[in-house]
């Protein structure tokens, strides 16, 4: 590009120095205005870029979320499942347990009642038991 100096058909007083050094700074403010455009470009080009990738990443943490999400349901549910399980286990047998207990004290109330019968019936008067002298 040639920097010409005519305003409406008049002459321009530029010598040969001036004129190459205004073109000069014309062809840097192209190309600095070139260069603009590029950043620009690539700026916009970035911008989208980086906007797909947070679209990316929040896509696979909501798809890792959801599959964790379901991991841990699963497990939970194993885990009330056991749970529950030991839970009648442990009932079963304090039922069990408690059973046994009355039949053991049924048992030693039964025993407890013939030793006392067992008692009156050797003291004839049944009164050194009564005052429990031997118990």
């Amino acid at each position: 590009m040639f920097f010409t100096c005519f305003l409406a058909g008049v002459s321009c007083p530029c010598d040969g120095e001036e004129r190459l050094r205004w073109e000069k700074i014309f062809i840097m403010m192209e190309d600095s205005h070139m260069m603009q455009k590029i950043f620009l470009q690539t700026s916009e080009e970035l911008k989208m870029e980086m906007s797909l990738l947070q679209n990316l990443i929040k896509k696979l943490f909501m798809d890792i979320s959801t599959s964790c999400l379901s991991v841990v349901e699963e497990t939970c549910r194993s885990m009330n499942t056991q749970q529950n399980l030991e839970v009648d286990r442990n009932t079963s047998r304090l039922k069990r347990r408690r059973e046994r207990m009355k039949e053991m004290k049924n048992v030693n109330e039964m025993r407890e009642r013939n030793k006392i019968r067992k008692r009156e019936k050797s003291d004839k008067g049944g009164r050194w038991t009564k005052l429990r002298f031997w118990s």
